[in-house]
């Protein structure tokens, strides 16, 4: 079966709709209203949207199959690609990224066309399949490319004038990087949580449905 679609936000609430009725069928306890449940949808929804606009579906495409093929995806990813940790876990992974949120901040702050710059990272990520956390992982990459730029120069304002009469060059950078995280295997996510998470739907994610339950 196959339509013409509503309007654009009309065809977006559709299909996130559907999405969310497709990671509840998916998912062993699933609860999108509770706090977990929540920050789940959230990213969820902030990546269906980023695949949407990144690849958006032929008007005649069926909504079902869409959202399915998309959720079922996705779930891998998250299987692959997030690992959950409690609070004294992997404590350098944190510390690690907390340092290159620091040490980037004034770039990050003033880059030129910076919403832009990350919308063309997500969709380099989006083109070799990573559909998990598509935002944060865009965010860190253009940040680590960041940090490698200001490694050449003496300051961080000689590193901004720099940058402003070239951002291309970094973006490009990132969106090589990006596209190469298609040959790393195993976590890119590290997501801390509180030691119940472990027996909510967020800690059961990486169950998947028993034969006969996904009908």
């Amino acid at each position: 079966m196959s339509f013409m679609y509503p309007a654009g936000w009309a065809r977006e609430r559709l299909l996130t709709s559907k999405v969310l009725d497709r990671l509840s069928e998916r998912i062993p306890g699933f609860k999108r209203h509770e706090p977990e449940g929540r920050m789940l949808v959230n990213v969820a929804i902030n990546d269906f949207k980023n695949y949407v606009r990144s690849m958006p579906p032929s008007p005649s495409v069926d909504h079902q199959e869409y959202a399915d093929y998309w959720a079922e995806r996705w779930l891998d990813k998250w299987r692959e690609r997030v690992k959950l940790v409690l609070r004294a876990q992997d404590a350098h992974v944190f510390a690690k990224h907390e340092r290159l949120v620091k040490e980037t901040s004034y770039l990050w702050s003033r880059f030129p066309y910076l919403s832009e710059a990350v919308e063309l990272v997500v969709d380099a990520l989006i083109s070799v399949s990573e559909l998990c956390f598509t935002n944060l992982l865009a965010e860190s990459t253009l940040r680590g490319e960041l940090y490698r730029y200001k490694q050449t120069y003496k300051s961080d304002e000689e590193a901004l004038r720099k940058l402003q009469g070239n951002p291309l060059a970094v973006v490009k950078s990132a969106i090589y990087r990006a596209k190469s995280l298609k040959h790393v295997k195993g976590p890119l996510v590290w997501l801390r949580v509180d030691e119940n998470i472990w027996r909510t739907s967020t800690g059961k994610i990486i169950e998947r449905p028993r034969e006969g339950e996904d009908e």
